[in-house]
């Protein structure tokens, strides 16, 4: 996908997210795998349309310093962030049973998380 006029704002916004260390080639397929031995990042992208039929770009990416994200920069270069796997869960000891909620709701979600991400194209595994 050649990056046009109208795609800057969100490759600016991508940019200024990784404060400039993740470099974009100027071509970029529509989906593909961003990985930088030298900051660490691997990021997965893929342009798409959003409930207004308007281009944006959703990514997952991490690294081993922090936690796992997902975004999407939309096309006047706004940043949001997605749900993404929980690394954990905590629970209260003091209420019966609240391990095995918790932990319930832990696994929930990110099957449902996992779900999204491999319908987008941006996993092909399940957690």
């Amino acid at each position: 996908m050649l990056i046009r006029n109208k795609h800057r704002k969100i490759i600016k916004a991508f940019k200024r997210y990784f404060n400039n260390e993740v470099k974009i080639p100027r071509v970029l397929p529509k989906k593909g795998i961003i990985s930088s031995e030298k900051t660490g990042w691997y990021i997965r992208y893929i342009f798409l349309k959003d409930e207004n039929e308007n281009v944006c770009l959703d990514f997952t990416a991490e690294h081993r310093m922090t936690n796992p994200r997902h975004c999407r920069i939309s096309l006047n270069g706004e940043i949001t962030h997605l749900e993404m796997y929980r690394e954990c869960y905590g629970f209260d000891s003091d209420i019966p049973g609240d391990k095995e909620k918790q932990e319930k709701e832990y696994y929930a979600h990110n099957r449902k998380v996992s779900q999204i991400l491999i319908k987008k194209g941006l996993s092909d595994k399940r957690k």
